[in-house]
């Protein structure tokens, strides 16, 4: 049976040209499933030259995982069981790689009256592995997500929601929300999912029975999910534990799980759009069109185009202007030109894709297009409804920092205002090192509401802003002389904090001991510098005081300020280390070393 495809430029078999210039891929296998011919889309998805493919059995293209399903369904359709099929398999490309497609099968005859299969391939791999690593990322949150059903019964749940309850996921898909909170819990929240059955977006903290976990305040959000008629079919779960109060960077995460849900649904919505397909010759002429090219312009059968202008058929303006640019771009440069377009209607607008794909005829001449369509109408609405959300997060984020700055402002000046009212000078020293201690958490959260970034600080600027406010406060008539040589390290909330703490101790002690004022040193001079040296990150604060006390071992000094340094900093896995000052220098002074794991951030 030979059903090879001959193409030459006659406008009587449009359709051969199309089988050659499609922008899906076409597959034409035998009953025994050796391929009889491959269009130039598909020896592209499978980076094979067609001559490769064919005389291949749909086996050897196929994923091991996916070959009996093809061939199950294969036999219904050749016993007449079933007219179609459509399924989403794995090929092996040339180089062994595998690459998600979405196949469509059916029979076709020959002139022979023999059968053969007809595979119309579309690429999905990009979809499918964004969906695979969405579910990784909503099982590394430490929030818990779920999705409810209409009649309250779960769908989906991500591992924290697992772990939190301690039930495995297959148990708890299919069970109704009372059977895992519990009947008491499940009375504290029932009008809250009762609302968010009826389409309403809710938010709420309530306490509930985790089992080991005991009794924890969850801070929850229900978010509706509705048919594409409108009508609410269930919703989603968002719940944190705020116990003892998320972390800020957590609100973050949540946004972007959020995010990621919506990209996950936007890939889906673009995949199962199916495109309108049709031919266009120089003079904007229909050669061939497809069944849903006639419906867009009116026509009960796509052979009444046939002949037709494209501008003549009742197209919307918008389209007809952006089809008449694209063929005419598409034909000039000889290759495929793509062109979006908005078209006005009565519940809004509709925004559409337009690919022009240049045929060239046997002399080698450009003589026509072939032209895809699709409605990206949705996938507009959902970057819109992405874009507006991540804004209001962010937007949140920027608020909890602010007050939890504001707080710890209001610490401080409780603690300065608790200080003048002590007479004893040891006492009152400490008022202000708790106040500084304070001060350099709340400049943390202070950077991350005025920054760029919500998630990490330059601590550099963080060294320089503290060191102007420490300088201030211990600054002496013979204050020494202060140096930066500071390289950009970017240090997300968990390191900035415990870091910030330690800068902050061994900063504050420099000041008041490397130079007291009975040594009477008048050239005191402080070098501080930030670098990266052999995969960790350097903070160096070296002084010409007079150096640390022969009797004082950091490491196990009683001090509360040497006590924290060390334990800070093994938080971050860091280290700091004493040493001596310049060589050579008329007084010993001391150079303090702080390092941690450098992970590369700017």
């Amino acid at each position: 049976m030979n059903v090879a495809v001959q193409v030459e430029w006659q406008p009587q078999i449009p359709w051969a040209i199309v089988f050659r210039d499609a922008g899906i891929g076409v597959l034409l296998i035998g009953m025994d499933g050796q391929v009889l011919n491959a269009n130039p889309a598909i020896a592209d998805f499978l980076g094979y030259d067609q001559d490769e493919i064919v005389s291949r059995r749909l086996a050897d293209l196929t994923h091991p995982g996916d070959r009996a399903e093809d061939a199950r369904q294969m036999g219904r359709l050749s016993a007449g069981k079933i007219d179609t099929y459509r399924r989403e398999k794995r090929y092996l490309r040339k180089d062994g790689r595998a690459r998600w497609g979405r196949v469509t099968v059916s029979l076709g005859r020959d002139p022979d009256g023999g059968s053969f299969f007809i595979g119309m391939i579309e690429d999905i791999d990009r979809r499918r592995r964004a969906e695979h690593r969405l579910r990784t990322m909503l099982d590394s949150l430490p929030a818990m997500a779920a999705e409810i059903d209409s009649d309250g019964r779960y769908v989906d749940v991500n591992r924290a929601y697992e772990e939190t309850f301690g039930i495995d996921r297959d148990k708890i898909l299919g069970r109704h929300i009372r059977e895992v909170v519990g009947v008491e819990g499940y009375k504290h929240i029932e009008t809250h999912i009762l609302a968010a059955l009826a389409g309403k977006p809710v938010t709420y903290e309530a306490a509930l029975d985790l089992g080991l976990k005991g009794n924890r305040v969850m801070r929850v959000t229900y978010v509706p999910h509705r048919t594409e008629a409108g009508d609410p079919e269930g919703f989603y779960v968002f719940s944190m534990d705020v116990t003892d109060r998320v972390r800020a960077e957590q609100a973050q995460e949540r946004a972007a799980a959020r995010a990621e849900e919506h990209a996950r649904t936007l890939d889906a919505v673009v995949a199962a759009v199916a495109a309108d397909i049709s031919m266009l010759d120089r003079d904007g002429r229909y050669l061939f069109a497809s069944e849903r090219s006639a419906e867009a312009a009116g026509r009960g059968n796509a052979t009444e185009l046939v002949g037709e202008r494209f501008d003549a058929v009742g197209l919307p303006a918008p389209i007809v202007d952006t089809i008449e640019k694209t063929l005419s771009e598409a034909i000039r440069v000889a290759a495929p030109v793509s062109a979006d377009c908005a078209v006005a209607t009565a519940d809004g607008s509709r925004h559409y894709e337009y690919t022009m794909v240049p045929v060239r005829n046997t002399h080698g001449a450009v003589g026509a297009a072939v032209v895809t369509a699709r409605d990206r109408t949705r996938r507009k609405q959902a970057e819109n409804q992405i874009k507006a959300s991540l804004a209001e997060k962010e937007t949140l984020l920027k608020e909890v920092h602010h007050r939890v700055k504001n707080n710890m402002q209001v610490i401080i000046g409780l603690l300065n205002l608790q200080s003048r009212s002590i007479v004893y000078p040891e006492v009152r020293r400490s008022y202000e090192e708790l106040s500084n201690r304070v001060r350099s958490l709340g400049l943390v959260h202070q950077m991350l509401c005025e920054g760029d970034s919500l998630a990490r600080i330059d601590m550099a600027d963080y060294i320089r802003r503290l060191s102007s406010h420490l300088i201030r406060l211990y600054a002496t008539g013979d204050a020494p002389s202060v140096s930066f040589n500071l390289s950009s390290v970017g240090l997300d909330m968990d390191r900035a904090v415990p870091l910030g703490l330690v800068f902050n101790e061994i900063l504050t002690n420099a000041l008041t001991h490397a130079f007291p004022p009975d040594a009477g040193i008048k050239d005191g001079r402080l070098a501080i510098s930030l670098d990266r040296s052999g995969g960790r990150a350097l903070l160096k604060v070296a002084d010409n005081g007079v150096g640390v006390s022969p009797d004082i071992d950091p490491a196990t000094s009683a001090s509360l300020g040497l006590k924290l340094t060390q334990l800070l900093a093994g938080q971050v896995d860091g280290e700091v280390a004493f040493a001596p000052g310049e060589e050579k220098a008329s007084r010993p002074g001391c150079t303090v070393i702080i390092s941690w794991p450098d992970t590369g951030s700017r």
